[in-house]
């Protein structure tokens, strides 16, 4: 991993978010690229000049703007060394979009967006922008409740079907886990109809053992037919920092409404980060 993209709205909200953004990039020792999308309202000036100064104009004050608010509240931190932090302003009348186009153009490894509780609903990445993005970016996205007031990774659980597409998520994870020398918990909820789980978890474990280097995982089985209700169990019960997940994207369309569901009801539920994985058959 070599770039995290974190998304901000400016809002004093969200002032954490960047902390933990900018903490979680030092830890992991990678560049730290902050973006805001701006939407440049229509102008009466006619002209392709006016039109092309007044943009530039907007864009460096939008970028300055973007600049002065990081240094701000990242204190004397950010500005020792220029090479830890890059700003970009981008004029999208579509967030996701401008969103999309910059970490493409980065080519970002993680991106970090942020969303309120579910009873908050003024945040501009307040629950629609982060789950509109779980369907369309290509690399892993967190999902950092405003809440967040520090960054505390001690354990980590992964959501886990038993399959080899999760290697990859474990392998990222594994990445992010290392510094901090936290633990991730494989977790694989099984129903009634599932007679190979103890077979699966098995051949899964040595799966992991020849693709990952990282002696810090754990794994559990729980039988259930509440998945939502026994992986929030879990994770309170852990006492995770991180949950994980892999969003599929299957033949099967019930199977695929299904886990697009269960990522985006975690997302609003949960009250920790939530990293999602998308994977396309």
């Amino acid at each position: 991993m070599k770039t995290l993209l974190y998304a901000t709205d400016l809002r004093t909200e969200s002032v954490s978010l960047l902390k933990y953004a900018y903490e979680l990039s030092k830890q992991l020792n990678v560049k730290l690229i902050v973006v805001h999308v701006y939407d440049l309202p229509p102008v009466s000036i006619p002209g392709y000049l006016d039109d092309l100064k007044i943009d530039l104009k907007v864009s460096d004050e939008k970028r300055h703007a973007l600049r002065a608010y990081c240094y701000q509240h990242l204190d004397t931190k950010a500005s020792k060394n220029n090479n830890e932090l890059q700003v970009e302003a981008v004029e999208d009348t579509s967030v996701i979009n401008g969103i999309l186009s910059v970490a493409r153009s980065v080519f970002a490894d993680l991106i970090l967006v942020g969303t309120q509780g579910k009873y908050k609903k003024k945040a501009l990445f307040a629950g629609n922008i982060a789950r509109s993005l779980v369907t369309k970016v290509a690399v892993p996205l967190m999902i950092v409740p405003h809440e967040t007031k520090e960054l505390k990774i001690h354990t980590i659980v992964y959501a886990s079907a038993l399959e080899s597409k999760d290697i990859m998520a474990l392998k990222t994870l594994a990445g992010i886990a290392r510094p901090f020398l936290a633990t991730i918990k494989v977790l694989h909820i099984s129903t009634k109809d599932e007679y190979e789980s103890e077979e699966q978890l098995l051949w899964f474990k040595e799966l992991v053992q020849e693709y990952l280097n990282y002696k810090r995982i754990e794994y559990e089985v729980i039988t259930s037919e509440d998945i939502f209700g026994a992986i929030n169990k879990y994770v309170l019960d852990s006492k995770s920092d991180i949950l994980a997940m892999l969003e599929r994207k299957e033949r099967n369309l019930l199977r695929s409404l299904f886990h697009q569901d269960l990522v985006k009801k975690m997302q609003t539920d949960l009250s920790i980060p939530l990293i999602s994985f998308r994977m396309d058959e």
